[in-house]
Formats: structure tokens, C-alpha cells, sequence
């Protein structure tokens, strides 16, 4: 018996080969699942999640689900599954998508380690500079410019005429969640230097204290970031003037009532270009989602929940055949820019 016991001990896994390695599986998660980051301070339950993001997404309740992975301070770290590969591909292509109090970034089951966390950081957005003087509009500087603001996907600064003519020049970029939102910068021109603003086409819900996406500047105990300007100048760094359809050009001109050439060129413009938006208020409402929903009672606010082309409408609605969403009756304040 004992010789027998000592054998048995021995006994170990010998060959590592033999274990069997199946790289489909992986590929199959990843058209049929989503991993996503929640970045908002609100602590929204799974059952309210299903609920909205159900409606916005235009999904059935067997259609897909969605689990709870983790909580942390500033957010909340989900995975969802989908029935269909082309539904799953059709809310990845419309992302990031835009909740009325933080921004959800999703991202496809690539990374089986715990790290991929750090991969739902960054998202794309497009934003405008103003004000480059004429004889600094080059390829060079218009690319590390826009290098500020994020990792740089691409750049419309090949017509120096329709810069000039319209003030700005656009670019898009991956934005990261873990730095502030870049405001502008004090650009060295000649002997004197002038301030560049840069305002944003969705801007995510935000603090206009630090300047960090998911949270405003009620829940941040941080002071007012400021900005320096020609001659020692200083002003707010963030504010609702970050916003392409706002009036107010940058915190120096903090008040001004007058619209400026290339905010309403650009607005002009954006009309143009966003035709998915058509009818549709911009994404950022600076309001949080309405309690009433976790909670289980009616809602008529109209407006919940919305990305750059879709959004959830009130109970008195009808379909827009042009854009595929539904336009309300009667429209409400939180579907409206209020101050962060």
C-alpha cells in the first residue's frame, strides 16, 4: 500500500501541449460581445440600464443583456451580449455613445486579461480651433495643435482659404478620459502671443472646475482651472463656451452676447456635415438622467438618453422617417444645454 501511495504522488501533468487551444472561441466573443466603461458618478442599477439603454438602442428584451462587472468611484465597467453580430457592430459603429450625466465607451473582447480595463480610456470626438493668425496656418502647426487635445485621426487644414474665410480649421481625435479636456492654448506669434480657443462638437458631460469627463462641478472639490492669456490675463478654463453652438468664443470673452464669424459659420457648417443629427439636440445636456426611471415611475421629460444621431423620446412622439429616431411633441428642458 505505501509503495502504491508513493507512486500515486508523483503523478503530475507532464505535457502542456496536450491542453487544447481553441482561438475561435475568442473570435466568437468578440462578435457577439461588448465590454463597456460607464463614466458618470451616478450608480445606476442593471435593471435601469437594461431599461434605457434597451429603448435607445432599439432592442428587444431577448435580444441582448448586459451584467455589472465592477463599480469604482468615477464609473462602472459592464459587459454585454448580443443575439445578433450585426446589432452588436451597429451600436460599436455609433459609439461612444452620450448619456445625459457621463459617457459610456464600449469595446470588443479582445483583451482577456484583467487589463483591458485600461483599454476603455479614450474616445473619438471632433473639435474646432479658432483663431490661428493666417501666416501660422501650416500642416506642421495645425497637426500639433490639434495633438493637444488627444491622438490625432485626421485634420481638414488642406484649404488655408476656407480656414481663414471660416476661422477655425476641424480635426478629430481620440480623447482620453483621464486628462482634462484641453481648452485651447497661448500660441507664440512673433514678439506677442495669442490665445487659440477649441471648442468641441459633442462634448461629453463634464466638470467645468478640473476640466475631467463624468462628473460636473458640483460633485468636484477642486478649484476653477484657469487659463493665462495676452498680458498676464486670466479667465476660466472650462465653461459651456467649449461647445461649438455657443455664442461665447473662450473665458476671456466670458459674457459677450455678440455671436462671433466662426461660431456662426460653424454651426453653418456642422448642419451640413451631421446630417445623422438632423433634428437633434446635441448630446451633452449637462443634466443627470432622470431618477424616476430606477424607481419605476412615469416619465414625460421627453429626452433621456441620446448619442451624435439617436436619442429617447417622451411617450408623446412620432417617428422621423429622414433620420430613424422620433422627434417629440413637445420639447423639455432636459433635452436642453443647461450650465454644468
Amino acid at each position: 500500500m505505501e509503495e502504491l501511495l508513493a507512486k500515486t504522488t508523483q503523478l503530475h501533468v507532464s505535457d502542456e501541449e496536450e491542453w487544447e487551444i481553441d482561438k475561435s472561441l475568442s473570435s466568437t466573443i468578440a462578435r457577439f460581445n461588448l465590454r463597456g466603461h460607464l463614466v458618470s458618478k451616478a450608480d445606476h442599477s442593471r435593471g435601469f440600464l437594461k431599461k434605457v439603454l434597451g429603448r435607445i438602442w432599439r432592442l428587444k428584451e431577448t435580444e441582448w443583456d448586459v451584467k455589472i462587472l465592477d463599480k469604482h468611484d468615477t464609473g462602472m465597467f459592464l459587459s454585454f451580449s448580443f443575439v445578433s453580430e450585426h446589432t452588436q457592430s451597429r451600436i460599436l459603429a455609433k459609439m461612444p455613445w452620450y448619456l445625459s450625466n457621463g459617457l459610456l465607451i464600449l469595446g470588443k473582447m479582445v483583451n482577456t486579461n484583467e487589463s483591458w480595463k485600461n483599454d476603455l480610456t479614450i474616445f473619438l470626438i471632433w473639435g474646432r480651433i479658432l483663431g490661428v493668425p493666417t501666416d501660422l496656418l501650416t500642416a506642421k502647426n495645425t497637426m500639433r495643435l490639434a495633438s493637444m487635445a488627444g491622438a490625432v485621426i485626421s485634420i481638414q487644414n488642406s484649404d488655408v482659404s476656407r480656414m481663414v474665410t471660416n476661422g477655425f480649421f476641424r480635426f478629430q481625435v481620440w480623447m482620453s478620459i483621464n486628462k482634462p479636456v484641453w481648452p485651447g492654448y497661448l500660441l507664440p506669434c512673433g514678439d506677442s502671443k495669442c490665445w487659440v480657443a477649441c471648442k468641441y462638437e459633442e462634448l461629453p458631460f463634464m466638470c467645468f472646475r478640473c476640466g475631467k469627463i463624468g462628473h460636473n462641478q458640483k460633485e468636484c472639490s477642486l478649484e476653477y482651472t484657469e487659463i493665462e492669456g495676452a498680458d498676464g490675463v486670466r479667465a476660466k478654463a472650462y465653461g459651456m463656451w467649449l461647445k461649438v453652438d455657443n455664442e461665447q468664443r473662450d473665458g476671456f470673452h466670458e459674457g459677450q452676447k455678440e455671436p462671433r464669424k466662426e461660431v456662426q459659420q460653424g454651426i453653418k457648417d456642422n448642419q451640413k456635415i451631421s446630417l445623422p443629427s438632423q433634428g437633434l439636440k446635441v448630446a451633452n445636456s449637462f443634466t443627470p438622467l432622470v431618477d424616476e426611471m430606477e424607481t419605476g415611475k412615469s416619465v414625460s421629460h421627453g429626452n433621456l438618453l441620446l448619442n451624435n444621431s439617436e436619442m429617447i423620446r417622451g411617450e408623446n412622439s412620432k417617428t422621423n422617417e429622414h433620420c430613424g429616431a422620433q422627434t417629440p411633441t413637445h420639447e423639455t428642458e432636459l433635452g436642453k444645454s443647461g450650465k454644468g
